[in-house]
């Protein structure tokens, strides 16, 4: 559209044309007198004579959302802020302590960021029954993410056979050695529960912490044992089966998990006793396993992007396995990081969804893996995306991916179980561990919360056994 603008007298008249059309006026009085501009049509003016001004193109729209303050989550924000090239939306990301908690008081009170970032597929879930977040139905039609995505990580994001969310950073819990040291202790890496308790007698032997680790930063910490041991000891199969309710987590197989982490956290065989498991910085306990004073690491894959720089200088390297288990077949269990949905206030929701395909396209997860450390999605993706990446991460990827496609995965409680529930399992068991209560009574109280949830609907989509 053009406009000019004509004064004359006490009045000021807007014209405008619109393509090759007719001239159309409005006035705008300055004095009292109005005067209306009638069948500008026939007026005879030569466009080129007058100094028409082009109608000012839109500004990008901000599609916002909010994430936390970590290192790889500042990168994330600062890496996709200035990658995405679109002249009609632009992200506008905020890192903040809390934004979690921020997010959800907001979109309760009808406002919120454009795209949902919590931390797992149990938050999503909440705000789906809520109905405070789109159905992305026809997005996933319109962007291939149907195709793109696991069929396991596209149930994790439904709710009532409608696809509410987007999982990312695929994670499994493995196990990391001081490559090194197990070594000069001519140590092999365990495959099963039994060897693994020889290869923790042997390194407490030798003086060292068989284990690394702290949650003074972080208590979710005490769930990574808990998730990489059900699956381990009692199995995949066993877990699937409690998380669906056709097993009590009172299971014998299930307590013999819980007395095993409690019987190494009360030996002193992690970071040397549970008083300096409780004071611990992520980065003192890392460097500890890489200077050797501890061996093992038991810990998600989300390390393999920064496991190397806690050797620098050590004059050590790393390795990795699959977490050992009781009968000594590889197990991989899964979960995810994040989980991303579009809210249900936004203004924006089309440029969300193109957003949210820009980030889950398999170059963006490529080139985020490689600058950030971050794992990629669980989206099919190839070796060419993942050029520069840490080989071992990268022969972590495709072991884990064969093993999902094969139904050969565990469950992690962060992704699977529900809200109250993953709570309970993080808090509680610092009880067991201090013998402020049995491993039975810790039992007991988790399966009594769990039920409740179950019938509540809230436990997250669980994927079959094949």
């Amino acid at each position: 559209m053009l406009c000019c603008i004509l004064r004359h007298n006490n009045v000021i008249d807007y014209i405008c044309q619109r393509g090759s059309g007719s001239l159309k006026g409005v006035s705008i009085v300055i004095g009292k007198k109005t005067k209306y501009l009638a069948g500008l049509a026939a007026l005879s003016l030569s466009l080129s004579s007058i100094a028409f001004a082009t109608q000012a193109s839109a500004a990008p729209v901000n599609i916002t959302f909010s994430m936390g303050t970590g290192v790889d989550q500042v990168c994330w924000a600062k890496f996709i802020t200035a990658d995405w090239k679109d002249s009609k939306y632009k992200f506008k990301i905020s890192n903040s302590t809390g934004a979690d908690i921020k997010d959800q008081t907001a979109i309760a009170s009808g406002g919120g960021p454009d795209i949902i970032y919590s931390a797992g597929p149990s938050v999503t879930l909440k705000y789906a029954k809520a109905g405070q977040i789109v159905d992305l139905g026809k997005y996933s039609k319109q962007y291939g993410w149907d195709k793109a995505f696991a069929p396991w990580s596209l149930s994790l994001g439904s709710y009532k056979g409608k696809l509410y969310s987007l999982q990312g950073e695929t994670e499994a819990m493995v196990m990391f050695y001081n490559k090194t040291v197990m070594d000069k202790l001519k140590l092999k890496q365990p495959t099963t529960i039994a060897e693994l308790q020889t290869t923790v007698n042997a390194i407490k032997a030798a003086g060292l912490n068989p284990f690394t680790g702290g949650n003074v930063e972080w208590k979710g910490v005490n769930e990574w044992f808990i998730s990489a041991l059900f699956n381990a000891v009692a199995g995949p199969d066993a877990v699937y089966a409690a998380l669906t309710g056709k097993k009590s987590w009172t299971d014998p197989a299930f307590l013999e998990a819980v007395k095993l982490i409690t019987d190494w956290q009360q030996k002193g065989q992690l970071s040397g006793g549970v008083d300096r498991f409780y004071t611990l910085k992520f980065d003192e306990f890392l460097a500890n396993w890489g200077t050797g004073k501890a061996v093992m690491n038991m810990e998600g894959s989300w390390r393999f992007g920064s496991a190397s720089q806690y050797f620098k200088d050590t004059g050590n390297d790393w390795s990795w396995g699959s977490f050992p288990t009781k009968n000594g077949k590889s197990v991989y269990s899964i979960g995810v990081g994040s989980s991303w949905a579009i809210n249900k206030n936004s203004k924006n929701q089309d440029g969300a969804a193109k957003a949210l395909a820009y980030m889950f396209d398999k170059k963006t997860q490529g080139a985020l893996a490689t600058k950030c450390g971050l794992a990629p999605a669980p989206i099919a993706i190839t070796a060419k995306e993942l050029k520069g990446i840490d080989p071992r991460q990268v022969d972590f990827l495709v072991k884990m991916d064969a093993a999902a496609k094969s139904g050969n995965f565990g469950y992690l409680t962060w992704a699977f179980w529900p809200p109250k529930t993953e709570q309970y399992i993080i808090n509680e068991i610092e009880k067991v561990w201090n013998n402020n209560m049995t491993p039975e009574e810790y039992l007991a109280g988790m399966d009594k919360l769990f039920q409740t949830e179950l019938k509540a609907g809230d436990v997250p989509p669980i994927p079959a056994r094949k």
